[in-house]
């Protein structure tokens, strides 16, 4: 299960990374930013979700494609960076990479 999820993790940043890097991969609205007030929701049976109070924007706007680009690559890059060590944590493979994960929680 463990390896599921940093194989997820890898995937994310190479999508990210992808999207930043190829102006065909990106939505027409990638530049938007917002930063949104917490809001309440209720789940039911883990499927069915009411919610209660929606969420409030607090601020937006857009930033330039330059910065936009330079965002996703960078997140891109450090989620597959993430991954890749988590990777090599658990599988030891490959093996003349060291296990940096292993070393910092000794």
């Amino acid at each position: 299960m463990d390896l599921l999820a940093t194989l997820f993790l890898m995937g994310i940043g190479i999508y990210l990374l992808l999207k930043g890097l190829f102006p065909e991969l990106r939505d027409k609205d990638f530049q938007r930013w917002s930063v949104e007030e917490g809001g309440i929701s209720v789940e039911f049976l883990g499927f069915f979700e009411k919610v209660i109070r929606p969420s409030k924007v607090i601020a937006e706007g857009k930033m330039s494609e330059k910065t936009a680009v330079r965002v996703y690559s960078s997140i891109g890059f450090l989620m597959i960076a993430v991954g890749f060590l988590a990777f090599r944590h658990i599988t030891g493979i490959p093996a003349w990479f060291p296990d940096v994960v292993g070393q910092l929680f000794r």
